[in-house]
């Protein structure tokens, strides 16, 4: 529970997200307790972080969430526009939210910001589909990349964002393992993926 920044080399310790007994170290009053961290891009630099609320806890409106982006140094937070029910994002790396996953009616939607700002939906698969497709990042160029089934295994495929289908062979694959690989960015440069297998 909880959210916390610090520098570096030590300094400018300070609250993001109230604790589950509001305990309130100084500064600027945090963000409601729940607020929970989610991770940005990965060659992203600067004092910006993003967090997630839930807005409605129900039995009908489960997975409602607004998107922040939360200055570290000053504690304030601003309201991203994202699709309703959006509970998963990526971002690209000037740190904008670029595709987004949203639960619809027990479907899983995948949803592309434009340049423009407008969100496009461009894949939606029953929640457990076996064509379900994770996002997992977006390149300089527009690419998204994506993880999904590639015989009882997981794969990294690209995903054409203009008819939301993935390649039909993977980019990425390994033999009996899945991959969930981490992303290597240098700025806006996909570098190439780590991944672990034995």
């Amino acid at each position: 529970p909880g959210l916390f920044a610090v520098d570096a080399d030590g300094k400018r310790f300070r609250q993001l997200v109230h604790t589950v007994d509001r305990l309130h170290v100084s500064g600027r009053e945090p963000l409601p307790a729940g607020t929970q961290w989610v991770a940005g891009h990965p060659g992203q630099q600067g004092d910006e972080v993003f967090v997630r609320r839930a807005q409605e806890v129900s039995r009908e409106q489960v997975g409602y969430y607004q998107l922040f982006k939360v200055d570290t140094a000053s504690g304030i937070a601003r309201e991203l526009d994202s699709p309703r029910h959006a509970f998963s994002w990526v971002f690209d790396h000037q740190g904008e939210p670029r595709v987004a996953v949203s639960r619809e009616a027990g479907e899983r939607v995948l949803h592309l910001r434009e340049p423009g700002g407008r969100w496009r939906e461009i894949a939606r698969h029953p929640w457990l589909s076996p064509e379900a497709l994770e996002p997992r990042a977006i390149g300089a160029d527009g690419t998204v990349y994506v993880e999904a089934l590639h015989g009882n295994t997981t794969a990294v495929y690209t995903l054409d964002p203009a008819t939301g289908r993935r390649a039909d062979e993977p980019l990425v694959a390994a033999k009996a393992f899945d991959l969930n690989p981490a992303f290597l960015f240098s700025g806006p440069r996909l570098l190439g993926l780590r991944y672990l297998v034995d």
